[in-house]
């Protein structure tokens, strides 16, 4: 699939095709003036890449036809950090595609792996694949300590050799462990000064170039606890499970925290806790081994908050924890609390389970509801926040929600496994610096669902975490999502005034509804200076205090978002299975990578840009060497279409309206992923069902070198979407390696006019027909319905007839043909009953828009239709005049511009005025079926039971003397 790409509503074709430009980088140098035009611009570049390899750049200045210069940097010594410029010599790249603000160009196949210097149109622009540090944490959390551990953690950090220059009270260079192109550990200087520090980061490539931007850290000491230990013994317990221990060990415990800090040390033994202990600060609760000490509490009718308690500064190590009747487990303040963190949980085990032991079933219903009073998801096995929060080793079994981490600033947890229990996720909301990698999480319990990153505690972000190395399964409740990230909200999203500086001035009133938004992200999204994201300091009214000017400042043309702020994720090398969905980026997403995971038996991964309570961007996203294994995936349900399907790399956009015009996906990845057993890749905007979307929510996309195999659909190139380059994409064993929307929809409607100029059905079916499971076209125009279910002949009225039996339909698999605004859907029927609502002809299955609903409800017929604003303004309903057991024929005629008028036995019953356009949709044609029962919307559908015959459909508007014709036929 070389050299097949799109760009606007057109295709071109070229040798090879290429990536549209992306993240912005922060501190990338920016180019000269020349005389000719405004000095480029660059604000996102998709690095680091590889030789031919495709570089895609977002910015601004770049001219109508682009011309890129590339250069390799000499791998000389690093020494001291030198600005970037242009070596002197270099060769032309191939550019793929390239206008005013987007440049996308190959990698020459003959460099070796390195810094590449490049310019436009023989302007220095920058530098590719210098080190992106993204942040810094130590084992201080935030802060390191002399001699302490430090984890770099950003993109293009890899390599054997490497270096950290750090400049400050003292000037040190440090050598770097061997690292991957995420993570880099440093271990500090013993002898390093306390104070604040810039560091640079070096990889051994580029030379005195080849150094990163800076990025501060606090070096402090670290203050030790108290060393004194505190055996329970010498406080009266027991240790043989006989009596209660509590009041000793609280004694312990207490007597730790008057005298400023100790270890309160639990021999070998079984301790019964009546209660909670709370755990005062810069205390450690410990344990011989979890293997030879336990604390076990009773059954009790009103548990505490929670069993073990903190505030900040203690340790829990080495020991288990049984419970039947809890709700929180182990607590400490989260982030929004002064003071919270310096909490770490070492080599527990916690089997706390509320379920426990011969419960009646009303016994187990009481105990879900009254836990689903402390989170949607049940109590937390562990709850903590702020800064420095250590979790490893740990084995943590709980009733509900196994994790709930708020605001932790520099966080890391590292090898536990998580057990999310009834109704039970995890929840890890306002990150600033959190590692979370190698852990096991696993749904034990039917009703398990997965968790993610997000914002929904009320922070304004989430950012810089490491998510990796781990791995998650049996994830079947809720929506099954393996790794979400998550919070709707928004504070603005319109144009602007003005921008003076770091002050931008909103054209509009915010929206700011009381919430301090300082930290969100704002972006321009469409117009001059598009993808230029900043950092809110203060929002006050229409004037928006930014974290530092735009490079390129924006002007009335310019649409802007402000919302939360996701961003800065890594997503290395997890692997999940069986759930919904195994990385999902769910609306706001700003510069994430997901490389090397794997999924099996998930839907896959997909971001998409969305309205979530308002304009959330997804931006920046790379999907690097992925593996899809296997493809087919499990929704559950009782329909057969909706059963299984296949699993997805994805990368979309879901606007609020068919009119939204503006980008909300930009800048994305998709490189060098293994898509099998009928997975497969798909790009482009909005939900396949509804093809009134068409505006391009989708902006630049590259995909690379992916290969798909063994599956029934290669890459699948939706609508609503420009910029896209394909690119030495490979197919095996592949049914339809490409699919494209926008070609089927022109071939469509090349059809579309051809069968249209005839003035006979469209289409009709009858049981002369019916054979093979399949009721034929009788027009010959190849329409055939695929019989679902129990769809037979019977004895009808002077012949046979199609009987349908409550839960069979006929399936017409055509996405657009029958997205008519002139239209007429006529039928015989007679029905079994005429009571409750039940499908008889419909372009809706899964309850989305629908350009028309034909449906038999409670003996009237009925109408609907959604209208392009969206609402459901053609619906109507005639009187009850069809009758049980009788045949009767029933026409609806649809007039464009005009409005829908339903015959019964040829006469006009009913009729609604409606100029308004009907939306389409890419469902199937459906007979004796409808997506919604009338009952509960969007979750179950409604059958036909009774016999139909002569269903036909025109591709125009029947006159009353036609349809009266129609009506003598049975």
């Amino acid at each position: 699939m070389n050299g097949t790409g799109r760009r606007g509503a057109g295709w071109r074709t070229a040798g090879r095709l290429e990536l549209p430009p992306g993240l912005l980088a922060l501190g990338l140098l920016l180019g000269l003036l020349t005389a000719a035009h405004a000095a480029p611009v660059v604000v996102y570049t998709n690095d680091p890449v590889a030789p031919n390899q495709t570089v895609m750049a977002l910015g601004d200045g770049f001219g109508a036809n682009p011309k890129v210069d590339i250069a390799r940097l000499a791998d000389a010594p690093a020494g001291e950090p030198q600005p970037a410029a242009w070596p002197g010599a270099g060769v032309a790249a191939e550019v793929l595609a390239g206008d005013d603000r987007a440049v996308k160009f190959v990698v020459p196949p003959t460099f070796k792996p390195g810094v590449y210097a490049w310019r436009v149109n023989g302007v220095f622009v920058g530098l590719l694949n210098r080190p992106t540090p993204w942040w810094l944490q130590g084992d201080r959390g935030p802060a390191a300590s002399p001699g302490g551990r430090l984890m770099v953690c950003g993109r293009g950090l890899g390599g054997e050799r490497g270096v950290l220059l750090m400049e400050g009270p003292q000037t040190r260079h440090v050598a770097l462990d061997p690292g991957g192109p995420y993570q880099r550990v440093v271990n500090l200087p013993k002898d390093l000064a306390p104070g604040t520090y810039q560091c640079r980061l070096h990889t051994g490539r580029g030379g005195p170039q080849g150094w990163s931007e800076a990025l501060p850290l606090a070096i402090e000491a670290a203050a030790p606890w108290p060393t004194r230990v505190y055996n329970v013994h010498d406080f009266g317990a027991d240790g043989r499970g006989g009596r209660d221990d509590a009041p000793a060990i609280q004694a312990a415990l207490d007597q730790a925290g008057a005298d400023g800090g100790g270890t309160v040390r639990l021999p070998l033994g079984r301790y019964r806790v009546d209660g909670t202990l709370n755990v005062p600060r810069f205390v450690r609760l410990s344990g011989d081994s979890a293997e030879q000490v336990c604390l076990c509490w009773p059954e009790m009718a009103k548990p505490p908050e929670a069993l073990i308690r903190g505030t900040n500064s203690f340790q829990i190590d080495h020991l288990t924890l049984y419970t039947s009747s809890q709700r929180h487990v182990i607590a400490a303040d989260t982030g929004e609390v002064a003071g919270a963190g310096d909490v770490s949980l070492i080599g527990v085990r916690v089997r706390a389970d509320i379920y426990r032991g011969h419960l009646e079933p009303k016994d187990v219903d009481s105990r879900l509801q009254e836990s689903q009073r402390l989170s949607s998801g049940g109590g937390d096995t562990v709850r903590a926040g702020g800064r420095n929060v250590l979790i490893a080793d740990c084995d943590l079994y709980g009733s509900g929600r196994c994790l709930y981490l708020s605001k932790v600033r520099g966080g890391w947890v590292h090898h536990n496994t998580f057990y999310n229990g009834r109704w039970g996720w995890y929840c890890i909301s306002g990150s600033d610096g959190l590692i979370l990698e190698n852990n096991q999480i696993i749904g034990a319990d039917l009703m398990s669902t997965g968790g993610g990153l997000n914002c929904l505690d009320g922070s304004t972000y989430s950012q810089h975490v490491l998510y990796a190395g781990n791995e998650l399964s049996l994830m079947h409740g809720w929506d099954r999502e393996a790794m979400t990230t998550d919070a709707g909200g928004m504070a603005y999203f319109g144009k602007l005034a003005g921008a003076d500086g770091p002050v931008t001035t909103l054209a509009e009133d915010s929206k700011a509804n009381g919430r301090d938004w300082a930290g969100a992200g704002f972006f321009i999204l469409d117009g001059k200076g598009r993808g230029q994201w900043r950092r809110v300091v203060k929002l006050d009214g229409r004037h928006v205090t930014l974290d530092r000017p735009w490079d390129v400042p924006p002007d009335d043309t310019s649409q802007v978002s402000l919302t939360m702020f996701q961003g800065q994720y890594l997503f290395i090398g997890n692997h999940f299975s069986d759930a919904g969905v195994a990385v999902q980026l769910y609306g706001m997403a700003c510069e994430a990578i997901c490389d090397g995971n794997t999924s099996t038996r998930t839907a896959g991964f997909h971001n998409f840009g969305m309205n979530y309570d308002g304009i959330q961007p997804s931006w920046y996203v790379q999907w690097l060497n992925n593996v899809i294994d296997e493809g087919n995936c499990y929704r559950s349900g009782h329909d057969n279409y909706l059963l299984a399907g296949e699993a997805h790399l994805g990368i979309f956009a879901l606007p609020p309206s068919p009119s939204f015009d503006t980008c909300l996906t930009l800048g994305c990845t998709a490189r060098g992923n293994r898509l099998l057993n009928n997975a497969h890749l798909a790009i482009g905007g909005t939900d396949p069902l509804n093809p009134a979307f068409t505006k391009p929510c989708v902006q630049e996309v590259v995909v690379e070198a992916n290969t798909i195999e063994k599956s029934s659909l290669g890459i699948d190139v939706r609508r609503a979407l420009s910029g896209l380059v394909l690119r030495d994409n490979h197919c095996t064993e592949v049914d339809r390696p490409l699919r494209d929307e926008v070609a089927e929809e022109k071939a469509a409607e090349a059809r579309r006019a051809k069968l249209l100029a005839d003035p006979g059905p469209l289409a009709s079916w009858s049981v002369d027909d019916l054979r093979n499971g399949v009721v034929a076209d009788g027009t010959g125009h190849h329409f055939d319905a695929a019989v679902v279910g129990a769809v037979t002949a019977a004895d009808g009225h002077g012949d046979k007839a199609l009987k349908f039996a409550q839960s069979g339909y006929l399936r017409v698999d055509d996405p657009t043909m029958f997205n008519l605004q002139a239209v007429t859907v006529g039928l015989w029927l007679r029905a079994d009953s005429v009571a409750g609502r039940q499908g008889l002809v419909s372009k809706r299955f899964i309850g989305q828009a629908a350009p028309f609903i034909v449906s038999l409800w409670d003996g009237g017929v009925e109408f609907e239709g959604t209208a392009e604003d969206g609402k459901w303004s053609f619906n109507f309903r005639t009187p009850a005049l069809i009758k049980a057991g009788e045949w009767t024929h029933v026409a609806a005629v649809v007039e464009a511009g005009r409005g829908v008028t339903i015959y019964i036995n040829g006469q006009a019953a009913g009729h609604v005025d409606n100029a308004a356009v009907r939306l389409g949709n890419s469902d199937p044609l459906i007979l004796g079926r409808e997506a919604w029962n009338g009952v509960n919307m969007g979750k179950d559908p409604c059958f036909y039971s009774g016999l139909l015959d002569d269903v036909k459909v025109w591709g125009r508007s029947l006159s009353a003397a036609e349809v009266a014709a129609e009506a003598k036929g049975k």
